[in-house]
């Protein structure tokens, strides 16, 4: 299976180990409410469960100029992460998903909120690492009950991690 999003091919996946949040009955339900998704939710190599949300720009950190709108494209992507952990577990939990979803124990898996940033620089993606780490560390809840990690990546590193398909 493969997803195409912001000009990244993702894949080539199992589909037992994909869920599409963007396309779920779950998030069709609730998404005129203001609720937002990423593109979809991997089981990633036994342990990890992948939150992956792509993009084709982002604002650039360096720049004074853009400082406002770089704090808000932040708050987005949290809200994206945030949103979509929340009808992730509700599905998981009434045993709405399906394929390998339903055979693990999430608890037990590694929680990675995954932002892959096409042609972007690599020196611009560790302010946005961090930016969003400290966003989440105000979200206590999540943070000390599921403890997730966040990467931040452009297409060449996803690339090499074995995550999308290189043209």
């Amino acid at each position: 299976m493969t997803i195409q999003e912001s000009g990244i091919i993702f894949g080539d996946y199992d589909e037992n180990d994909v869920y599409p949040i963007e396309k779920s009955k779950k998030y069709s339900e609730i998404k005129s409410k203001g609720v937002s998704s990423v593109e979809f939710v991997l089981h990633w190599k036994n342990k990890k469960i992948m939150f992956v949300e792509a993009k084709n720009s982002a604002p650039n950190p360096n720049n004074p100029d853009s400082e406002q709108r770089f704090e808000e494209f932040l708050q987005e992507i949290n809200i994206k992460f945030e949103d979509s952990f929340e009808i992730f577990e509700r599905v998981w939990l009434e045993r709405e998903i399906g394929g390998i979803f339903d055979r693990i124990e999430v608890q037990s898996c590694e929680i990675i909120f995954l932002l892959v940033i096409n042609g972007f620089n690599k020196e611009w993606l560790v302010p946005i690492k961090e930016g969003l780490e400290q966003i989440l560390k105000e979200h206590r809840t999540l943070c000390l009950l599921w403890h997730p990690k966040v990467l931040v990546i452009n297409e060449q590193q996803a690339a090499s991690k074995g995550l999308v398909i290189s043209e």
